[in-house]
């Protein structure tokens, strides 16, 4: 049985053990379903009105119990409170927290309609399928501002692949081409996406092996981590932000993704293929740690610690 298998029937088991929470179950799903009735989404979050953070923008099942959505918020939920996130900032990232810094968090950010001008001179070329952020720390202080992007993965067994390198595009099969005319990125040429316009720039991040036989690094597993590196550096030049990280948090259950990311001694994972890519490595959050960190900085977390382990296993 797949982890993902494994997830839908521990949170109908989880849902089971409260008759509140199996009553908000939809029967229309079956007798065994995962999912909430579509009226009482919201008490997929900890907290019902945590669930405002993402209403506008609900996946097609963020009411089902195993949702990545959900358990991205459930994590971070508590990091709302401006407080709690300046207290477990050391719990997030490795970057020290200027002493007058204040710390807020978004959910499924979106850079073109969720921030006012802050990011307006971001340019992806994005016309439909915005890359959007699971969960956004902005960090903003009279010395210092940055953001802090993070991918959130719950029962996925892959960080998405490259349409181009799906269909075997051979505009994928040459790499200094590509750097030389991104025109010849697939993505550029059917969806005027300026992913490779936008590596290739000075200002960017990225830095590429000049190796003529190599293909396009990004037609599969680390087509994701590319594109929100990609905002990153955009979000912080047209911001201009201090400093802008990625990073990525991976259920510690989920073996299989986790290998793949994290590799180990006879392979080496995507993270560190990725790191070969770019001056600014993807950090590898652990959830188990936010918890821990999250529910040290404030007393009143009990409850949530408690539900977290109970729900997720963590």
């Amino acid at each position: 049985m797949s982890f993902a298998q494994q997830e839908k029937a521990n949170q109908r088991a989880w849902a089971e053990r409260d008759p509140f929470m199996e009553a908000r179950l939809d029967d229309r799903h079956g007798p065994k379903t995962w999912v909430l009735k579509s009226d009482l989404a919201a008490h997929n979050a900890f907290r019902p009105e945590w669930w405002t953070q993402i209403e506008a923008r609900v996946h097609r099942w963020g009411r089902a119990l195993n949702s990545s959505q959900a358990f991205a918020l459930n994590l971070f939920g508590p990091a709302l409170d401006p407080m709690v996130a300046r207290a477990a900032w050391r719990g997030f990232s490795e970057r020290r927290l200027p002493a007058d810094a204040k710390v807020a968090v978004r959910f499924e950010f979106d850079y073109s309609m969720d921030a006012g001008e802050r990011y307006s001179g971001v340019q992806l070329g994005e016309r439909r399928q915005r890359t959007q952020i699971d969960v956004l720390f902005e960090v903003d202080s009279p010395s210092e501002r940055g953001a802090l992007l993070i991918e959130v993965k719950y029962t996925e067994h892959e960080f998405g692949t490259c349409r181009g390198g799906t269909k075997g595009d051979p505009g994928c099969d040459d790499l200094v081409r590509l750097m030389r005319d991104s025109q010849r990125c697939w993505l550029t040429r059917h969806e005027g996406r300026k992913y490779w316009s936008l590596m290739t720039q000075e200002s960017s991040s990225f830095r590429f092996p000049q190796m003529a036989a190599s293909q396009c690094p990004f037609r599969d597993d680390l087509y994701q981590l590319m594109r929100n590196r990609v905002l990153a550096d955009s979000m912080r030049e047209v911001a201009h932000l201090d400093w802008a990280d990625t990073a990525v948090c991976i259920h510690p259950e989920n073996s299989d993704l986790r290998a793949l990311f994290k590799g180990d001694a006879a392979n080496r994972g995507f993270g560190d293929a990725f790191a070969a890519l770019s001056q600014r490595k993807v950090q590898s959050l652990e959830p188990v740690s936010i918890v821990e960190a999250l529910s040290a900085s404030s007393p009143a977390l009990g409850n949530w610690r408690r539900y977290m382990m109970e729900r997720y296993r963590i």
